[in-house]
C-alpha cells in the first residue's frame, strides 16, 4: 500500500511539543513585528518565541493544527476555500522552487526531494560549525554524536556502519561519511547508493548534537543559554530552525524569512510522514523516482578504473603475446627462405658438377677420336687427303673441348665451394635462428601466463562489479528484474557517461515514465527496445507490475541482439 502526503494530516501527528515551537515560529517569525527601534536582540526574539510556544502548548492539538493550516495558507497567499490536498500541492511547488526542484515531478517524488534537500542543508551547517569551532567545543560535539549513536535504533546503526564501511562507529568515521556525502555529488548519489533509512538516522545524529551542544558555538548561541523553550526543541522544528532560520540577520528579510518557515514547517510534516509511514508498513520511497545522478558510486567508480587498468594490462599483454608469434612466425619463415636459397646453390653446383662430366666424357670421346685417325693416318699416309683433313678437325675439336672442360671444372668447383660456404652459414643461421626462437617461445609462455592471470582478475572484478550493479538495482528500481546478460553489459562497461545514461533510461522503465525515443515492440517476441546515448538499446519484457531488462546492445549487434530475443522470447 502507497501512503500518500497530505500536510494537515502529518501535522497531526507530530508531537505536541513541536506542534508549539513550529506555531510559535510561524506567530512570531515575520518582518513587520521586528522592523523597529530599538532592533531586536537575539534575547528579545527568544522572549517572544518562548511566550509564543507557551501560549500553543496550552491549547487544543487541534487547534495547534488549525493554526498551523491558517498559517501556512496565509503565507502562500492561498484561497479561503483552499482545501487540504490543493493547500499540499501549494506548499510543495513553492518549496520545490525554493530548493531548485523540478514541479512535473510525481507529488512523491518531490516530497522526498524536498526533503533530502533539507537534511542536506542541516549536514552542510552541521560540517561548517564543527570546522569553526575551537578544539573544546569539538569534543563535547564528538562527544555528543557518541552519545546519539548509542540512543540509535539497530536497524539505524546497521545502515549506518553500512555507510561508513565500518563495523565499530566513531566521530570521526560518522563525520567522514558526511564529508564525503557533501563531496561525493550531492544527495541522491548517496541516498539512491545507501537507502532512505540511512539518511534519515545520519539526520537524526546531527539533530542530537544541534540541539544540545552546537547552539553555543553558532550565532543563535545567546538565545540558546537563554531561552527554556529549547527544551522543546528536540524535533525537526528545532534543529531545522538552529540550521537555517535564526543564524543570521539575512534570515529576516521578508520573502525569504517566508520560504524559510514554509520550508520548515513542510520539512517538519514531511519527516513525521516518511516515520509513519515506515512504522505503518507502508510504501512511500519505491514508488518515488530519484532523479539520475550525475557521478556512481565510489565503490563502482573505483572498479570502473581498475577494470580499465586491468582491460589495458591485458590488451598489452595480448598483443605482446600475438607480437611475439609474429615475430617467432617471420624468424621460421626466415629460415626456410634461406633453406630454400642455400638448396638452390646445392642444386646448381650439382648442375656445373654433372656438365663437367659431361664435358670430360665428350673430351674423352674427342680424344679416342683423333688416336683413331692418327692411327688411320700413319698406316694410310700422306696420300688420304680426306683422312688428313678429318683429323685436323679432331684436333681442333679437341682442343675446344678441353677448353670448355677446363672452364665447366673451374665454375664446378667455385659452384661446389659456394655451396659447402651456403651450407654452413645455413647451419649457423638456423642454430643463431632456433635459440631465437626458443627465447620467443619462452617469454611468449610467460605472457601467456600473466594474460591468463588477468583475464582471471578482470572476471574476478566483473563478478564483483555485476554482484555490485544487482544490489545498486534492487535498492534504485525494485520492480525491475535484471537478466544475467544485461547485468554483463554493465559489469563489462567502462564508459561512465554511457552508463549513467542507461541508469536514466532503466529509472524511466521502472516507473513507467514514458522515454522521449519511446518504447517499441520487437516483432516476433514479447519484448520492447527503447534507445539511449544515441545508437544503444535496452530490451526489455513487461509482464504485470514487473519488466525484466533482458539485455543492452548497440545498433551494431542489433541483429545478434533481436536474433537471441527470438529464439528465447517469442511471441
Amino acid at each position: 500500500m502507497i501512503k500518500p502526503f497530505n500536510l494537515v494530516e502529518s501535522l497531526r501527528s507530530v508531537p505536541a511539543e513541536e506542534q508549539a515551537t513550529l506555531a510559535a515560529l510561524l506567530d512570531s517569525m515575520h518582518i513587520t513585528r521586528f522592523l523597529r527601534f530599538p532592533l531586536p536582540t537575539r534575547e528579545t526574539i527568544s522572549q517572544v518565541i518562548e511566550e509564543a510556544a507557551k501560549h500553543f502548548r496550552s491549547v487544543s492539538g487541534e487547534e495547534r493544527v488549525r493554526f498551523l493550516r491558517n498559517e501556512i495558507a496565509r503565507r502562500l497567499d492561498a484561497p479561503a476555500d483552499v482545501s487540504d490536498e490543493g493547500l499540499t500541492a501549494m506548499l510543495l511547488q513553492s518549496v520545490a522552487s525554493k530548493y531548485g526542484i523540478v514541479s512535473d515531478l510525481p507529488p512523491l517524488t518531490v516530497c522526498r526531494e524536498i526533503l533530502l534537500k533539507g537534511v542536506t542543508e542541516l549536514i552542510k551547517q552541521y560540517l561548517q560549525a564543527y570546522a569553526n569551532a575551537d578544539e573544546i567545543k569539538r569534543r563535547e560535539m564528538d562527544a555528543q554524536l557518541q552519545q546519539g549513536l548509542r540512543s540509535l535504533s539497530p536497524e539505524m546503526l546497521q545502515q549506518l556502519r553500512d555507510m561508513a564501511g565500518a563495523e565499530h562507529l566513531t566521530a570521526e568515521s560518522v563525520r567522514k561519511v558526511m564529508q564525503t556525502f557533501i563531496a561525493g555529488g550531492g544527495t541522491l548519489l548517496f541516498v539512491n547508493s545507501l537507502g532512505f533509512s540511512a539518511y534519515i538516522a545520519l539526520s537524526v545524529l546531527i539533530h542530537t548534537v544541534f540541539t544540545t551542544v552546537l547552539g553555543i558555538t553558532l550565532p543563535f548561541g545567546v538565545y540558546t543559554a537563554a531561552s527554556s523553550v529549547l527544551s522543546v526543541l528536540t524535533g525537526p522544528v528545532g534543529w531545522l530552525a538552529l540550521a537555517s532560520l535564526v543564524v543570521s540577520w539575512s534570515a529576516f528579510k521578508g520573502r525569504q524569512l517566508n520560504q524559510q518557515l514554509l520550508s520548515m514547517a513542510l520539512l517538519t510534516a514531511l519527516l513525521r510522514w516518511w516515520q509513519d509511514a515506515k512504522e505503518s508498513g507502508e510504501d512511500v520511497q519505491n514508488v518515488m523516482l530519484p532523479q539520475p545522478v550525475e557521478t556512481l558510486p565510489a565503490q563502482i567508480q573505483q572498479q570502473t578504473t581498475q577494470l580499465q587498468q586491468l582491460q589495458s594490462q591485458h590488451n598489452e599483454a595480448s598483443n605482446q603475446v600475438q607480437m611475439i608469434r609474429q615475430q617467432v612466425e617471420a624468424l621460421r619463415t626466415k629460415v626456410q627462405e634461406e633453406k630454400r636459397r642455400t638448396r638452390d646453390i646445392i642444386d646448381k653446383s650439382e648442375e656445373h658438377r654433372d656438365r663437367a662430366s659431361h664435358m670430360q666424357l665428350a673430351l674423352q670421346s674427342a680424344k679416342d677420336s683423333v688416336i683413331r685417325l692418327r692411327q688411320a693416318a700413319v698406316s694410310e699416309g700422306q696420300e688420304n687427303e680426306t683422312l688428313r683433313l678429318q683429323l685436323a678437325a679432331a684436333e681442333q675439336r679437341l682442343q675446344q673441348l678441353e677448353v670448355e672442360y677446363q672452364t665447366a671444372l673451374q665454375l664446378a668447383e667455385e659452384m661446389e665451394q659456394k655451396a659447402i660456404q651456403a651450407q654452413e652459414q645455413f647451419q649457423k643461421m638456423q642454430a643463431e635462428t632456433n635459440e631465437q626462437i626458443n627465447q620467443l617461445l619462452r617469454q611468449q609462455s610467460e605472457m601467456e601466463m600473466k594474460v591468463q592471470e588477468l583475464a582471471t582478475m578482470l572476471d574476478e572484478v566483473r563478478a564483483k562489479r555485476k554482484t555490485d550493479f544487482a544490489k545498486r538495482f534492487e535498492r534504485l528500481m525494485p520492480n525491475l528484474q535484471f537478466h544475467e546478460k544485461a547485468l554483463d553489459w554493465f559489469a563489462k562497461q567502462t564508459n561512465e557517461q554511457l552508463l549513467l545514461a542507461a541508469e536514466k533510461i532503466l529509472l524511466d522503465i521502472h516507473y513507467s515514465a514514458y522515454p522521449a525515443g519511446g518504447w517499441k515492440r520487437i516483432h516476433g517476441t514479447r519484448c520492447e527496445e527503447t534507445r539511449f546515448a544515441g545508437d544503444y538499446r535496452i530490451y526489455f519484457e513487461v509482464s504485470g507490475s514487473y519488466k525484466t531488462i533482458l539485455t543492452i546492445g548497440h545498433k551494431n549487434t542489433q541483429t545478434q541482439d533481436i536474433l537471441w530475443l527470438r529464439q528465447r522470447y517469442r511471441a
